[in-house]
This record gives C-alpha cells, structure tokens and sequence, in this order.
C-alpha cells in the first residue's frame, strides 16, 4: 500500500571469531535505530513505519535472532498464523545472502504447517477473531478487515496454499493474485469463482489506495461524508450518480467475496485434507 508500515523480521549472524552476545547487542542497536531513522517525522516526511512484531515472541521477543535460533523458534513454539505470515517473507535489505537463507530455513516448515493438529480450525478461528476485534462503528465500512473485506480474499487462497501447497509446489506464491491464479489453473478453484475472487480483489484496492493517499492518512475505511464518497466515485469513472454507483457496486462485490469466502475457507474437506 502507498501509505502502509513495512513488515520486518530481523536476522543476524555473528562474523567469524565473534563473541554471540556481543554480535547480538551491535545487531539489536543497529536494527533500532534503522527502526527509528525509517520512521522519524521530518519536514519532509518521513521513509514509512517499520514494525518489527512478525519476529517470534513477537514485541516480548529480542529484536533480531541468528539463524539458528529462528531455526529452533519455528520448529518448536510457532503458531499457526506466523507460518500463514511467512508465506510473504522475502530478503529485503542488508545482508541479501543472510536473508535467503532464512526464507530457505523455513520453507519446509511453512509447507509442514499444514500437518499440525487443528491446523485449519486455528486459522478459521484467527480470522474470525479478526472480524470480533473491529470497531463497530467502522465494521460495515472497513475494506481490509471487515466481512467482504480484502483479508476475506487473502485468508481463504492462504488457506488453500497452505493445505494443498505441501504436495503442489505450484501454487508456493507470495503474491496473493499469482497464488489464486495457480489455485484456479490447478482446479482447487472453480474458474468462475476464481476470476470473480481476482476481480473482487482488484476492485477493493482500487477503492483502498485512493483513500490512503487523499491526504496520504493510513486508513482503510470507507468514507461516510458526502464529498469523499464523490470523489471517490468520480475518481472511478462513475460520473452519473457517482455515490449511489460506488456504494452499490462496493455492497455487490463485498457479497460477493463474502460468498466465495464462506465457500472455500469454511470448506468441509479442509480437514480432511
């Protein structure tokens, strides 16, 4: 997104000789303060927000891990949702090597996921604690979170990766319209709802990112007010009635994704699979 923090998890590995604790100390202060220069309000700005609760033991954990203790964290402690979350890591910065070999270090372990008991029923579960949490003043309005909501999508084709991914590596995608694209040309999508799902998707981050950058605010909820709803609409080519338009076409794809959601995440065979 235009106006989104940036997702981090932290991987150091002490250089040859050194002392753990020591390396450990220099790559926790350098990991702060690239935190804080990132994130520092400046007349011009600021780079984005960086937020580095993904690690494991998430705020409660040390900032930055080696290799091998992430090795024993995910092997041992992970829940289920921080495997649905590695699904997107890749090497973003610094040490490009290091990073790689983290991304190889849990591969096995995210397509094992799957494997744990009560897999499926914790990531329902998750989701649905998602949708509890949300205020209910904004909840019929939220475009990311809310029921019909971009994480609708996202949930069930993560769902379905993770199930199916073990034995199809086809479908091992970190982007979620490559993955509902593998997902339909391997037949664990039905092709019409596939490509309603894809256009469901494209529509609500159509509206997501016009609302972050009017003003460039970081929000994901659907403006109530008569002149936002306008431009929006506007913006969208719907120059006719185009607050009537905005809001219908958004009901009928939030349906929509409400539909298909229901269909494939809460799908029968999940657990038996």
């Amino acid at each position: 997104n235009y106006v989104s923090d940036v997702d981090v998890i932290f991987v150091h590995e002490p250089a040859e000789g050194a002392d753990d604790q020591a390396a450990l100390r220099v790559a926790a202060q350098l990991a702060s303060q690239l935190i804080a220069v990132c994130g520092e309000l400046t007349r011009e700005g600021r780079i984005w927000a960086v937020d580095a609760a993904l690690r494991p033991e998430g705020k409660a954990g040390p900032l930055t891990r080696t290799l091998a203790a992430m090795g024993a964290y995910y092997e041992r402690w992970a829940s289920t949702w921080e495997f649905q979350a590695l699904l997107k890591a890749r090497p973003a910065a610094g040490d490009l090597a290091l990073g790689a070999s983290f991304v190889e270090l849990v591969q096995p372990l995210i397509w094992r996921a799957a494997e744990r008991d009560g897999f499926v029923a914790d990531t329902q579960a998750m989701r649905r604690r998602v949708v509890a949490h949300l205020s209910a003043k904004e909840a019929d309005r939220e475009l990311k979170l809310g029921e019909g909501g971009l994480r609708d999508v996202e949930f069930a084709v993560q769902l379905l990766q993770l199930v199916h991914g073990r034995a199809d590596d086809r479908l091992r995608s970190p982007s979620t319209l490559s993955a509902l694209a593998a997902l339909t040309a391997g037949g664990y999508v039905g092709r019409e709802d596939g490509e309603t799902l894809h256009t469901a998707y494209a529509f609500l981050r159509g509206r997501d990112h016009p609302i972050q950058l009017y003003r460039l605010r970081r929000t994901h909820v659907l403006p109530d007010d008569e002149p936002s709803l306008r431009r929006l609409g506007r913006g969208m080519g719907y120059l006719k009635k185009p607050i009537e338009t905005l809001l219908d076409e958004w009901q009928r794809q939030r349906r929509e994704v409400r539909r298909l959601h229901e269909k494939l995440f809460y799908r029968p065979l999940l657990a038996a699979v």
